[in-house]
């Protein structure tokens, strides 16, 4: 599911090519005899759940209500494909041993010059194009701990098979905070700290549909256990900051944004 810089007019643009794929390729891999699937999904596929009143961390048995009001087309992509797959396994597949891995905000510095769109929002805050600094924020995970969570499902099946895996340094961040955190770093790059009102955003939401999922949580700080990650698979994850650091570093070196 790749996540879209405008909301499309018609969500199943994004929502059906992510089902269909997934289903292809795991249903092709079980009939040339794979036993073995591990799917990459994403943190988006937990953090829109009810969360009971006695707990205030997202965990794996969390999913997104994909029904809940304000939810953009990639959410329920990533929910809906992660979903297909399981109960393709479940239905028609049980012998097929399954994992899905859920990324957070992936950060750290690319192997090249094409990246995603988390490394882009950093991109944006580097650049001389006015950021939009929302009162909105991520949990944060480098992605050479993710890179690593494939490998060590893939070694540790015992621990793994028919599990989820949240993949988060435990460290959320808002993007005011990046953003200071960039300006203290490099001084020199004059990198814009003034936060957007958030009346402003809602404002902005009423004709730009992308903001509609921004403004359902804005100032809401939605915490990602590791634990199971750290337990079954003994990754110890890098520190959000550094990984932050290092992507900022990475862009700056090699000149991969608008210099102000």
């Amino acid at each position: 599911s790749p996540c879209p810089s405008k909301e499309p007019k018609n969500e199943e643009e994004v929502i059906r090519p992510a089902i269909d794929g997934a289903l292809r390729a795991v249903k092709t891999a079980h009939e040339t005899g794979v036993t073995r699937v591990i799917f990459t999904s994403s943190v988006a596929a937990v953090v829109n759940a009810q969360l009971p009143n006695e707990r205030a961390i997202f965990n794996e048995t969390d999913w997104t209500d994909v029904d809940k009001p304000g939810l953009n087309a990639y959410v329920k992509s990533k929910t809906l494909a992660e979903r297909a797959v399981w109960q393709y396994q479940e239905m028609e597949a049980p012998e097929l041993n399954v994992t899905t891995i859920l990324p957070s905000f992936v950060i750290g510095a690319p192997l090249g010059n094409y990246y995603g769109s988390s490394v882009r929002k950093i991109e944006r805050l580097l650049s001389s194009a006015k950021p939009e600094i929302q009162n909105f924020g991520y949990s944060c995970v480098d992605v050479r701990d993710v890179a690593l969570m494939h490998l060590r499902v893939m070694e540790r099946p015992g621990a793994s098979i028919g599990k989820r895996f949240i993949g988060t340094s435990g460290r959320f961040m808002w993007i005011p905070e990046m953003a200071q955190i960039l300006s203290d770093a490099y001084p020199e790059q004059k990198i814009s700290t003034k936060s957007t009102p958030s009346w402003l955003v809602r404002l902005k939401a009423l004709y730009d549909p992308s903001l509609r999922y921004v403004v359902m949580n804005l100032g809401r700080r939605r915490e990602l256990s590791n634990l199971q990650s750290r337990e079954l698979l003994g990754i110890d994850f890098r520190d959000a900051k550094d990984s932050l650091l290092e992507t900022a570093d990475y862009l700056i070196k090699h000149k991969l944004f608008i210099s102000r």
